[in-house]
């Protein structure tokens, strides 16, 4: 046991030694030289120097929680292997490796160090701000959101939902049914959800053959929707990783052994999604395998390829603000724009970042079929330049440290599948960092709706509710309630001093009296519509907490006052 510790301890400090001596190289060499100019292929010491730099940075949660014996699958280990780990492993493939970019405007330009230089610094303070604002709320703290109820599987209800869930996949994928309608987009990945739950049920209950057949039968289906009948390299990446977060949390869980043979298996998906697809357009098995003239570079190139972080990055910084004009947040917006159905607003912009990356930067040109968005740093750095890539990752480091922290309370009090397929399902879409910021939480959101409908339908409530026994609501105590509260009694007390409350006092005002159980209540309600008047006095009556009995009382009597009032009977007649 003291070797075991021991030979972490000398791990940790070996990787804190080695960082440090990079990082004090990498600030003297800038400090000494500055940023040259010229093309990516220079042969510079200060590339491979940043490129270690940032690689050791991004991996150091999972030294530091390897060190500590913690949570292998903690999110800022998992973003650190796959959000910032993406931006070095592209510039290797792009300089150290040759391979080039897979923008033409980077391909062609022989003027990108400097901005790729810029790129690999800003990810590297980046990634510390990601991590400050991760470790200042993911450890400590009280309840944030409220808890779930504790809920339980029904497994029949889950068997329909998927059997109906992947038929409506299955169609979307022959065209029977439109891919482009959300709605069925959203209700066919309902089966992604299945045979996490089915393995959870597995881990959780005594284990019998017919579950284990079940449970492999189910699991094999899924396999061979995402590979033989259609194959989407990103759906199957969602499904595994739910799995995982299953096995993990629910049953044996994986240990710091297997996180290589998972990064392993990451690294060898991009070659093997490269076959499968060469398969579905015809190929015969050997040649998709060994095509004519390949070599072990051209099983490389598409897992750096892939990852165009950098490259992206590189492009922003050279093009703004000379060519391109800082957006000062307007990209920000269509986050907001996004949950707008487009019934109601039919000019709503799109929200997808990848055809403004092609008009301004990539150079593939706005009809462009293929395209690749400029990534979340990227998208920041267009917004706000440097300084916002620094603040916007240290506040996603805040909400990821926060969805953890939520999720570490609710498997300690209840350890169900639900706050695991939800935590998982916020994961998948955070680390989804080559999408924009608005793409990113559109889907997130939408994503869990429906999978709150999923679990309203395939689980029911165990009995315990959402009350404890001082009969306070878990609502009420979250963090959130009693920030909303706060800032309703400040805004309260600003409407009714205020001139504006003055003036309608006096052009029209009326008593409202509220009937309670125990007291009678007298409440002055002064504004100028029935509507405010409505939805203040609900507040009033509401403002100590989410009691349903009370605030329904309160609004029959409202109702009644109104309907009976004389300012009602003069505007809308009896």
């Amino acid at each position: 046991m003291t070797e075991w510790i021991d030979d972490r301890r000398l791990l940790f400090i070996a990787y804190v030694e080695t960082t440090f001596l990079v990082g004090i190289g990498a600030i003297g060499w800038i400090v000494m030289n500055g940023l040259p100019s010229g093309s990516v292929r220079t042969d510079i010491l200060i590339i491979p120097i940043l490129i270690a730099l940032v690689t050791l940075l991004t991996v150091g949660p999972l030294v530091w929680n390897y060190y500590l014996g913690k949570d292998p699958l903690e999110p800022v280990v998992i973003m650190g292997g796959l959000f910032f780990l993406y931006y070095p492993v592209n510039a290797f493939g792009i300089t150290i490796l040759n391979f080039g970019g897979v923008f033409p405007a980077f391909r062609n330009s022989s003027h990108l160090l400097g901005p790729f230089l810029h790129s690999l610094l800003l990810i590297s303070g980046g990634v510390v701000a990601f991590y400050v604002g991760y470790e200042g709320v993911s450890k400590r703290g009280k309840h944030l959101l409220p808890q779930l109820n504790r809920r339980r599987l029904l497994v029949p209800n889950l068997l329909l939902v998927w059997l109906v869930s992947s038929s409506i996949y299955a169609l979307s994928m022959i065209g029977v049914l439109s891919r482009s309608n959300e709605f069925v987009t959203l209700v066919a990945r309902w089966h992604y959800f299945v045979p996490a739950a089915i393995l959870f049920l597995y881990f959780q209950s005594e284990r019998n053959g017919f579950q284990t057949i079940a449970m492999i039968g189910i699991i094999a289906i899924e396999i061979l929707l995402f590979t033989v009948f259609s194959f989407k390299m990103g759906h199957l990446l969602i499904f595994s990783i739910l799995l995982l977060l299953v096995y993990h949390y629910a049953g044996p869980g994986i240990s710091y052994t297997h996180i290589l043979g998972l990064g392993l298996a990451l690294v060898a998906s991009f070659p093997v999604s490269e076959i499968i697809e060469r398969l579905h357009t015809g190929y015969p098995l050997s040649e998709a395998i060994f095509l004519p003239g390949s070599t072990i570079a051209s099983y490389v190139r598409p897992f750096t390829g892939r990852l165009i972080g950098t490259e992206a990055l590189t492009m922003i910084i050279a093009r703004t603000p000379k060519q391109v004009p800082y957006q000062h947040g307007e990209t920000l917006l269509l986050t907001v724009y996004s949950f707008v159905p487009r019934v109601i607003w039919s000019g709503k912009p799109s929200i997808i970042m990848c055809a403004r990356n092609n008009q301004y930067f990539s150079g593939r040109g706005i009809n462009a079929e293929t395209c690749a968005a400029m990534t979340v740093p990227g998208e920041l750095y267009w917004n706000f330049g440097g300084l916002g890539v620094l603040i916007g990752l240290f506040v996603l480091g805040i909400s990821v440290g926060l969805l953890y922290r939520w999720f570490r309370m609710e498997m300690n009090g209840s350890s169900g599948i639900v706050p695991i397929i939800l935590y998982g399902i916020a994961l998948i879409y955070v680390m989804q960092f080559e999408s924009g910021i608005a793409q990113m939480f559109s889907a997130m959101g939408k994503e869990l709706l429906f999978a709150l409908i999923f679990f309203a339908i395939v689980t029911e409530n165990d009995g315990t509710g959402i009350f404890d026994r001082d009969g306070e609501t878990t609502i009420q105590k979250s963090s959130i309630f009693a920030f909303t509260q706060y800032v309703h009694s400040r805004i309260w007390n600003w409407i009714s001093y205020s001139a504006s409350y003055s003036l309608f006092k006096r052009i029209f005002s009326t008593f409202l009296y509220i009937r309670d159980t125990k007291n009678i209540i007298k409440y002055e309600i002064v504004f100028s519509s029935r509507t405010i008047s409505f939805f203040r006095s609900l507040f009033l009556i509401c403002r100590t907490g989410f009691h349903t009995s009370k605030c329904y009382q309160a609004l029959q009597t409202i109702y009644y006052y109104i309907r009976t009032s004389r300012t009602y009977k003069i505007l809308l007649g009896p």
